[in-house]
């Protein structure tokens, strides 16, 4: 039985013989890692540090380099400033009278050299005088011309409200003026086009919160889309044939409805043509040819008596089906 007792402790003394090594080699192994990073730190913080250094040093030879151009022009204009502080040297005198010496001639000298000084002064202030007068000139131009400017464009503007119709019966004032005619037309939603004038037009989207919409104009065969139109905002639209281009303006917006008018000019440019080169020989002739003016094909006019559908009749030469 004792000798079991020893077997078994000499099984159990070997057994932690052979595990004691391997826990030191691991602590070891661990400990050479750590060394290995601190040593990696360091060498990676010292490069980094000596980095910095070396930028810094760059940085203060620069600045000390431009500290002393610094110095070097602040010295010069010094220099510049003294020289022109100091008196001129007094003129060479005459060598007919080179005995002017002694208290008489520094005084005459130190005269010119004060009378030179303030001549170059009252020179100075007057190109000064002369530079503030021209800037005095050009600003007063400036305004001038923005007070002209400002006037134009507020004429141009009345001009210009003063040939939109808000209502009917300022559009039937502009149609007794006689320069253009006029079309009223309601249009609802649509993607048809309806005949108003010499252009067609269809309405395609209306927005009443903002007061806006989109429409679709038939020139010359060609569908022209004008989108968020405002009320009151005026489509200009150059057509082939006419001498103005023709306007739209659209005075009332409601729910998927709009009205307005279509203004176009009275004649077309080949029957303003003809009615130039028409031959006057005599009264006789003159006369005969008056019944054959293009007055009888004007469009007709609205009155306030008038719907919008018999408001967009047009003359047979404006007419065409699409």
């Amino acid at each position: 039985m004792e000798e079991y007792r020893k077997d078994d402790h000499s099984e159990h003394a070997e057994h932690w013989e052979d595990r004691a090594p391997s826990k030191v080699t691991r602590w070891l192994v661990i400990l050479g890692v750590v060394f290995f990073a601190a040593a990696l730190f360091g060498v990676g913080y010292a490069y980094q540090q000596n980095m910095a250094i070396s930028d810094l040093t760059v940085q203060n030879q620069s600045l000390h380099s431009t500290i002393d151009q610094m110095r070097a022009q602040i010295a010069s204009m010094t220099d510049k400033v003294n020289q022109m502080a100091a008196a001129p040297p007094a003129p060479a005198a005459p060598a007919a009278a080179p005995a002017s010496t002694g208290p008489t001639g520094a005084r005459r000298s130190s005269v010119s050299g004060s009378a030179t000084q303030d001549r170059r002064i009252r020179q100075l202030q007057t190109k000064l005088d002369d530079q503030q007068k021209q800037l005095k000139e050009a600003q007063d131009q400036i305004a001038s011309t923005k007070t002209g400017f400002e006037a134009r464009l507020g004429s141009t503007r009345e001009e210009l409200n003063g040939s939109i119709a808000k209502t009917h019966e300022e559009l039937v004032a502009l149609e007794q003026r006689g320069e253009r005619s006029y079309y009223e037309f309601d249009l609802r939603k649509t993607k048809s086009f309806q005949r108003e004038g010499p252009i067609g037009v269809s309405l395609r989207k209306v927005d009443t919160r903002h007061q806006s919409y989109d429409l679709v104009m038939l020139v010359d065969d060609h569908q022209l889309w004008k989108r968020k139109v405002d009320l009151y905002e005026p489509i200009w639209l150059h057509q082939s044939g006419l001498p103005q281009p023709v306007q739209v303006v659209v005075n009332q917006i409601n729910k998927d409805h709009i009205h307005g008018y279509v203004s176009a000019p009275k004649y077309r440019e080949s029957e303003l043509a003809s009615t130039n080169s028409q031959p006057t020989p005599d009264s006789s002739s003159s006369s005969a040819s008056a019944p054959s003016s293009p007055s009888p094909s004007r469009p007709v006019t609205p009155t306030p008596t008038t719907s919008p559908s018999s408001t967009a009749a047009t003359p047979p030469q404006q007419t065409s089906a699409y």
